[in-house]
């Protein structure tokens, strides 16, 4: 360019001193340019999570709560179903009951 040597440093991971050409290719350099953006976004997001996990008071639930919780629920579904029976019996029943004491109505 203007005849200077490039001065002593670092570009794009290589050591390079005031003799040697510290060309970077094109490409790479957008590579290395866009995994530094994306570390960064990362880093941004992990920092987020991390300030949003220390002061959530949302814990995971205790171990014998959960099974206090599923054995609730399996106590429950069996009362529905024997709710369900005595429904059922008691619907033919009734449904005896008029066939047998007022057949005109049924």
């Amino acid at each position: 360019m203007d005849g200077r040597a490039p001065a002593a440093g670092r570009v794009g991971g290589r050591h390079c001193t005031a003799g040697q050409s510290c060309y970077v290719p094109l490409g790479r350099h957008l590579v290395l340019l866009a995994l530094v953006q994306e570390r960064r976004g990362a880093e941004r997001i992990n920092r987020h999570l991390k300030q949003q996990l220390a002061t959530s008071g949302d814990k995971a639930p205790n171990v014998m709560e959960y099974i206090d919780e599923k054995a609730n629920l399996y106590d429950l579904q069996k009362k529905v179903k024997t709710w369900e029976r005595k429904v059922d019996i008691a619907n033919v029943s009734c449904s005896m009951y008029h066939y047998y004491y007022w057949p005109a109505c049924t």
